[in-house]
């Protein structure tokens, strides 16, 4: 198996290595923090990135699924690890989110986007759109600006947020449209001028996970229950019980419903034609791009066994000709967070934890579409 490694060196371990050289080996080259927050061998990703005609932008739904991680076509970002950090989708090199000029990227700097919370953070290439409160702010990695401040609310959000009613979940983008979710609408953005439209009242429950195409909205509720909103005739219609994630691609939504206990992935291009089965026993985090889909198994006895006896495999789905095969060598022990965009020909397997003393360690793993075969990246600084 070709698996290339970057090794990635916090600037305190850099710092400790010069000191233990001696005098002798000391060199005057100076180090700019936010630009080498890493030592990294050579090794390409060289990702491939399409472009919409609207520009590029992570069109992730609302979910609790890989909520922090999220890509501009540029960098693959996570900020669920407890460090923000980037990946150079070219290069691979890891590097901290935040590019404040002379900032030292420490946990007791004030203001230092490293150790920022980002919530539901969708990154375009005019920069990382995310909820602040009931705000819908972007950042560039050296200043935030709030481009929309929701005042909406209904009885539900009186209910469920009796202290904070107007505060926003999410921010979805599709298109020329930004989405700002709350727990029981949405508010739909022009994403270059930032004019609202009216509320769109979706439910009288909360809202777990939205996504949108070109005439739809889609949204799951607290008890799992599956609707789409018509964006031309303002209709309400329910597609199913017990779904738990649904996501567009090329034209088609795809999405996860249980049935006596397994997880089935089955997708349509019109909510009212034929909803066709995909893959049996597909869990929630699969990933979809250049016509592959990555995916795990799932067991609802997982929590009644060891993890010995459980089944991690990463398995790749070839939606042209339907033949399954498992990537050979990939044991990652445990569930695994993907991360994807449809505009891009990578997915990535992302096991990066939060450490001690506000370093964070781990792996991400790159495939590129279609192939078993992947890159490591080691994420540690």
């Amino acid at each position: 198996m070709n698996k290339r490694r970057i090794t990635a060196l916090s600037l305190s371990a850099c710092a400790l290595l010069s000191a233990c050289r001696g005098k002798a080996e000391v060199t005057e080259k100076y180090i700019d923090p936010t630009e080498a927050s890493q030592q990294i061998q050579s090794m390409e990703l060289d990702t491939v990135v399409k472009r919409a005609e609207e520009g590029f932008y992570d069109d992730k739904p609302m979910s609790q699924a890989n909520a922090g991680v999220t890509t501009d076509g540029q960098y693959l970002y996570d900020f669920g690890s407890g460090r923000n950090y980037r990946v150079d989708l070219q290069t691979g090199q890891v590097s901290g989110f935040c590019r404040i000029p002379g900032c030292p990227h420490s946990t007791g700097t004030y203001g230092c986007l490293d150790f920022e919370h980002f919530g539901s953070p969708v990154a375009t290439d005019k920069g990382v759109y995310y909820i602040e409160e009931n705000k819908v702010m972007l950042c560039d990695g050296q200043t935030s600006t709030c481009v929309y401040t929701n005042d909406y609310y209904t009885q539900h959000e009186q209910k469920v947020r009796p202290d904070h009613p107007k505060d926003l979940c999410a921010v979805v983008i599709h298109g020329n449209t930004i989405y700002a979710v709350g727990c029981s609408f949405c508010i739909p953005l022009d994403r270059n001028t930032y004019k609202a439209s009216e509320p769109i009242q979706l439910s009288d429950t909360s809202i777990l996970r939205f996504s949108a195409d070109d005439r739809y909205v889609y949204f799951i509720n607290q008890n799992d229950e599956f609707f789409c909103y018509s964006l031309s005739d303002n209709e309400i219609t329910k597609l199913g019980d017990k779904v738990v994630i649904s996501r567009q691609y090329e034209g088609q939504t795809y999405y996860i419903q249980y049935k006596e206990g397994t997880p089935i992935l089955y997708r349509f291009e019109d909510p009212a034609s034929t909803h066709d089965k995909v893959i049996e026993n597909c869990y929630v985090l699969f990933a979809i791009t250049n016509g592959y889909i990555y995916y795990q198994h799932y067991s609802t006895s997982d929590i009644d066994r060891s993890n010995d006896e459980l089944d991690f495999t990463l398995y790749l789905y070839d939606m042209a000709t339907g033949e399954i095969k498992a990537v050979p060598g990939y044991d990652p022990g445990k569930r695994i967070d993907i991360a994807y965009s449809p505009m891009i020909d990578k997915i990535f397997t992302i096991d990066v934890r939060n450490s001690m003393g506000g370093y964070i360690s781990g792996k991400i793993c790159a495939f590129k579409a279609g192939e078993t075969d992947y890159k490591v990246i080691d994420v540690e600084f």
